[in-house]
């Protein structure tokens, strides 16, 4: 989510190690009364795809134009740039995003850090059934921010493979592993 008026903008990059573990996520949020600037931005989200090898980085269609014209600007030294893929972000989308991510949530095929935002938002996060008898997910709210963290997480994790295979040669096996970071069991975790 570029969100680059009155939110946060956050990034979150997954790999595959046994299961699919977070290796990665940054949020960027705007001072009271400002904005951020896209190109720092997309500078800083772009910069941490090349460090972990991603290719592609997936996000809305609204500031589109603007992620693809930024990144197309960084190079890094080979060369090669980081595509924006956008993504259908309507509710029925999202339901089918964070069903999946559930999934991988109750199988004890996710890991990630005991980081308190991302708790936070995970715990927040809520299922309700719309008018047209549709379960939607509702993403927890804090000021302007809207589980921008959690969505970016999501979107990561359901796109690792199961399997670890990659489309790119030594990508995932040459991916960085932060040992530091703190793992938690998140196989009882669900959405309330």
């Amino acid at each position: 989510d570029l969100a680059f008026r009155k939110n946060s903008s956050a990034l979150a990059l997954s790999r595959f190690d046994e299961k699919v573990v977070l290796a990665f996520y940054d949020e960027l949020r705007p001072s009271k009364g400002m904005a951020l600037k896209p190109s720092e931005v997309t500078d800083s989200f772009g910069k941490a795809c090349m460090d972990y090898r991603a290719t592609s980085m997936m996000g809305d269609r609204i500031y589109a134009d603007t992620a693809h014209d930024n990144l197309s600007k960084i190079k890094d030294p080979a060369g090669r740039t980081v595509a924006y893929e956008e993504c259908d972000m309507s509710r029925t989308a999202q339901t089918n995003y964070f069903t999946q991510f559930l999934e991988l949530m109750s199988e004890g095929r996710w890991e990630g850090p005991n980081d308190p935002r991302l708790i936070s938002q995970l715990e927040g996060t809520r299922k309700k059934k719309g008018i047209d008898g549709k379960i939607n997910v509702v993403l927890p709210t804090d000021g302007a921010a809207h589980g921008d963290v959690l969505m970016a997480v999501v979107l990561s994790a359901i796109q690792v493979p199961a399997d670890g295979a990659s489309d790119e040669e030594g990508s995932t096996a040459e991916i960085p592993n932060d040992e530091s970071a703190f793992r938690w069991d998140i196989e009882d975790r669900g959405f309330g």
